[in-house]
């Protein structure tokens, strides 16, 4: 082998190991070349590791010392997950049976449970090994008893151990299990009653006619099957369910199934309940209470009932109109009935979620599923109806077709938001959800949230721990999924798309199904619709990669457009944005339409494919004065951005002709420009301008669209001179809404969006200190607080009626609203008024609250209650006085509360720190999105400093916030004079 090298002079000389060199010239013995380049490659890879381990990273100081700011060292891998069960053993039922101990009587065993389980398992690879899960569960090892089904024969369990990391109860049998043949596996044992969260089984209290009572439920999606029984505690692991409850007699038990059967014991009530279908552990429910239901039975036969606290049950009439006609709706679109012959819906006082969709016995938060229409707004019956319908949509989606594993939990949750919508469209076709509430709720929420390295794709398929599942639950697999599906029907077609999904559910009904599954449904239907590529190809990008692309219009000639695309970040300067082999590009189903050939329902649809890096769009018919409107109806899932010349002919036709642009456009448009601006692609004055149009809106969607970013313009102007300019155009815009509409609402739910949009205008119109609003807001609170039961006041404008109040009065408002506040056991009314008590206008008022608080914060936090370590009530509890929510209120609404805050959080870190180091941390670095000068990142800089011992996930949080506050002096560098310009001029004008 021969080593070459090259002279300064350029000649090459060559190294033979066996070859005696020249004498001319200055050689090297190759044993001293080797060692010589061994040396040179150890230094360089000395040198590497030491910038590695010791430089702090791009955007930390290399200072140390007490003054250093945070040192954030490497990035922590990520631990694999290696706790999927083995599949030697599938089991097809359990026969189970639990007995609750709720009451005094109970005595010692009180908040303890007994279960009793019998596992029959197929197997299908010889094992003498038996991994299930189980978690906090006191298995009788004296009970545990393996046996062939068909023989009888005694397996022997010799040991049982446990693998805490992965919640394993490992089994080892004296003889092995042979392929082929079925076994029982048995065993009794114990565990607690949780009552510190409200997930596994869990007791709550709740308050009737000033008594405490208590009711028992579960909760157990994700992975908390495993802390009721030992149980193969994985969706894939489906078998049937055989559940027996033993009760006490004074309340009655719920859970999937029927009850086919009750024997007294005593004072015990035993239940026994039919066999369900196949279906995952995470389903299993029950709950038991003193509840009472109403009952209907729909046009199928299935008996329907809804279940609440005896003296709310009249709050649940809505709920059981909505969820009969949602099922009806389901039914007949799916072509497959509902498979079980009773559902209940039970509204539980204490409740972590929203709803659980357990099949046969959904359980809700009381918010969520119960309204009264005298004391609560129409607003609350829309929320609940969805709600209703997504958790009926899941006895499809999710439970008859179940996720293979949590990375594809979108399979769904992303088809349940997906379909929330479309039997209220049936259902209550006056509300009109599919342009008023859809495309706001779900796509823009989704779009909002996707725009930074704070998201994350769609299906994950290595996720495990449980910190990853909770991920796959958040807006990202909700309403990003849904968005994402949305956009699949504008190309695939709302039939194609329909019949290839019903086909999917059909073909894996009781069966598990991964995304590829659904991708080979709609195969054919991709053929059908004549594209080029496989709908795997087509929309892995979407769902593998986090974020959306911006697409860039500029027209090229009257008649040629040109078309690109780029990852859309808010902050270009995002540095945690993670790899990925399709390097965030996208095949984009770019629909679009010009001035001069409307055509809404038949949009003209390009493929816009990842490889190519311009797409020319040849159009007919147009002019020069045509302007080109893409993203029709906003059934894509990405933003527009035009060329300057475009833009300026959408604004003229928005303030010439605003209708005739779709509602949902207006809606995109307000949106894509205020974050075009953060991003820094356009100029933040063409989003004023674009909203100048406003006046003249009367539908919702676009008014939600733009009050969504006010949050973000009224951060960057608050502490500005042109404060007060800024104010004055947003009076100015909802002026004539305010006007039209004022405060006479009707109750009338026909005509839901426009209840949305007048409620809009009041708290836009006294947020922004409208005179008449102000005035009026403060007649309703005066009479409001001498009598709380005033159902004048209502729930969806209280607490912007008590803020206006509470900041143009003094101590006698606040003090009247504190009061209530001590007092109150209702948790809408306590939220309301902990957010408006921070709205005065008095710095000595601020401080009683933030001392007050903190005081109150402390003995809540220290009560003993009467029953020791019993669960607190969520709805009135510590969080009525929790001072972290506090000052996370108050910093939001004014300035002089930003300020406020900023001083007692820094001056009072350590005390909050003590009550909760990662609470008090991550109130800390949500004050990055308020901050946009200098000087405040420097005073920020300086927080870190004297806290640089801060642990290292806070630290990272801190090196964001950082990043936010840079990104958002950029924007006052790149837009603040030409804003200032603008809305001096604007008033200027009017004079």
């Amino acid at each position: 082998m021969a080593i070459g090298d090259t002279e300064a002079g350029g000649r090459a000389i060559k190294y033979l190991p066996n070859t005696k060199p020249s004498k001319r010239g200055f050689y090297v013995g190759y044993p001293v070349l080797c060692l010589i380049v061994a040396f040179i490659l150890l230094l360089f890879i000395f040198v590497i590791l030491m910038v590695y381990f010791l430089h702090p990273g791009p955007t930390c100081p290399e200072v140390t010392g007490e003054n250093a700011l945070p040192v954030l060292g490497p990035k922590e891998a990520r631990k694999e997950f290696e706790g999927r069960l083995p599949e030697n053993l599938k089991p097809t039922n359990y026969r189970m049976k639990i007995t609750p101990y709720m009451d005094e009587e109970d005595g010692d065993r009180r908040f303890v449970f007994d279960g009793e389980v019998v596992i029959t398992m197929n197997c299908t690879k010889s094992t003498n090994v038996i991994t299930l899960h189980s978690l906090k569960l006191d298995i009788d090892e004296d009970t545990a008893r393996v046996r062939e089904i068909s023989t009888g024969e005694d397996m022997g369990v010799t040991d049982i151990s446990m693998v805490e990391e992965y919640h394993f109860a490992i089994f080892t049998t004296k003889k092995e299990l042979r392929h082929g043949q079925q076994y029982y596996l048995s065993m009794n044992y114990s565990g607690f009653i949780n009552n510190s969260d409200s997930m596994a089984l869990y007791i709550g209290t709740y308050q009737i006619w000033g008594e405490t009572r208590y009711i028992l439920a579960t909760q157990l999606e994700t992975i908390y099957a495993r802390q009721l029984f030992p149980s193969f505690d994985e969706p894939a692991f489906k078998a049937t369910f055989d559940i027996v409850v033993r009760h006490r007699n004074t309340r009655s038990a719920l859970s999937n199934m029927p009850s086919i059967r009750n024997e007294t014991d005593g004072d015990w009530n035993i239940a026994y309940f039919d066999t369900t279908p196949i279906m995952p552990t995470y389903l299993v429910a029950i709950t038991v209470s003193d509840f009472h239901c109403l009952e209907a039975i729909s046009s199928k036969g299935v008996k329907f009932r809804v279940w609440a606290a005896e003296d709310r049950i009249y709050k649940a009439e809505l709920a059981l109109d909505t969820a009969i006609k949602s099922m009806k709706y389901f039914e007949d679109l799916m072509g497959i009935p509902y498979p079980l012959t009773k559902i209940d819906m039970i509204a539980l006082p204490v409740f972590r979620y929203g709803a659980m969709e357990n099949w046969g016995l959904v359980t809700y938060a009381e918010r969520a599923m119960l309204y009264d229409d005298e004391d609560q707004a129409p607003s609350d019956s829309l929320i609940s109806s969805i709600i209703i319908c997504h958790e009926l949509a899941h006895m499809w989606f999710g439970n008859l077709v179940t996720l293979g594993w949590w990375g594809d939990s979108w399979l769904n949750e992303g088809f349940a938001t997906f379909f929330e919508y479309e039997p209220l469209t049936s259902a209550f076709p006056q509300w009109n959800v599919h342009d008023n509430f859809r495309h706001g709720i779900m796509v823009l929420k989704a779009l909002e949230n996707d725009a930074s390295s704070r998201s994350h794709p769609t299906v994950q398929r290595h996720v495990g721990w449980i910190k990853e599942l909770i991920q796959q639950f958040d807006i990202t697999v909700y309403q990003r999924g849904g968005s994402i599906i949305l956009m699949m029907t504008t190309f695939l077609g709302d039939y194609g798309f329909m019949d290839a999904l019903k086909e999917y559910v059909r073909r894996y009904s009781y069966d598990n199904t991964y995304i590829d599954d659904l991708w080979g449904e709609l195969a054919e239907c991709t053929r059908n619709a004549g594209l080029d590529r496989t709908i795997k190809e087509i929309m892995d990008p979407w769902v593998f990669q986090l974020g959306f692309p911006v697409i860039n219009v500029t027209r090229t000639t009257y008649s040629t457009i040109a078309v690109t695309q780029r990852h859309f970040l808010l902050d270009p300067y995002d540095d945690e944005i993670p790899e990925s082999d399709m390097g965030y590009t996208w095949h984009i189903p770019f629909t679009f339409v010009h001035s001069d050939e409307l055509s809404f329902p038949r949009p003209s649809l390009v493929w816009l494919h990842k490889a190519a890096r311009e797409t020319v769009i040849e159009l007919t018919g147009t002019t020069s004065d045509s302007w080109i409107l893409a993203n029709l109806n906003g059934y894509g899932y990405y933003i527009i951005n035009y060329d300057i010349e475009n833009w300026n002919k959408i604004i003229s036709q928005l303030k010439t002709n605003h209708k005739k642009i779709p509602v949902n456009n207006r809606a995109s448009l307000l949106f894509d420009a205020v974050n075009l601006a953060r991003s820094g692609d356009v100029d933040a004055v063409l989003s004023f301008r674009l909203a100048e149009y406003l006046v003249s809106e009367e539908d919702w969607s676009p008014w939600y669209a733009f009050s969504r970013n006010l949050d973000f313009l009224f951060d960057m102007l608050r502490k500005t001179p042109s404060y007060g300019y800024f104010e004055e155009y947003i009076r100015d815009l909802v002026k004539p809404l305010y006007e039209k509409h004022g405060w006479d609402f009707s109750r009338d739910d026909e005509h839901l969006a426009n209840y949305h949009l007048q409620l809009n205008a009041i708290k836009l119109s006294c947020a922004y200190n409208n005179d008449n609003c102000v005035k009026k807001a403060n007649e309703m609170y005066g009479a409001w607080v001498k009598n709380v039961n005033d159902k004048r006041m209502r729930s969806d404008y209280r607490k912007s009626v008590a803020c206006a109040a509470i900041k143009r009065g003094g101590m006698t408002e606040w003090q009247a609203a504190f009061d209530i506040l001590a007092n109150t056991t209702d948790s809408e009314t306590k939220n309301h008024l902990r957010v408006a008590l921070g709205c005065t206008s008095q710095v000595w008022l601020l401080r009683t609250y933030f001392k007050r608080m903190f005081e109150l914060h402390k003995q809540e936090s220290q009560t003993e209650y009467l029953i020791p370590n019993f669960m607190r009530p969520w709805d009135f509890a510590v969080d009525r006085y929790d001072i972290f929510k506090v000052i996370d209120d108050v910093r939001k609404y004014t300035t002089l509360g930003y300020l406020e805050t900023w001083r007692y959080a820094t001056e009072n870190f350590e005390e909050l720190r003590n009550m909760s180091e990662s609470q008090a941390f991550q109130l800390m670095w949500g004050f990055a999105d308020h901050m946009n000068t200098e000087n405040e990142l420097r005073k920020f800089e300086d927080f870190g400093r004297k806290h640089n011992d801060m642990p290292q996930d806070h630290a990272r949080e801190f090196y964001r916030a950082i990043r936010k506050i840079k990104a958002n002096i950029r924007w006052m560098d790149r837009n603040y004079d030409s804003v200032e310009k603008y809305l001096e001029e604007r008033q200027v004008g009017k004079r």
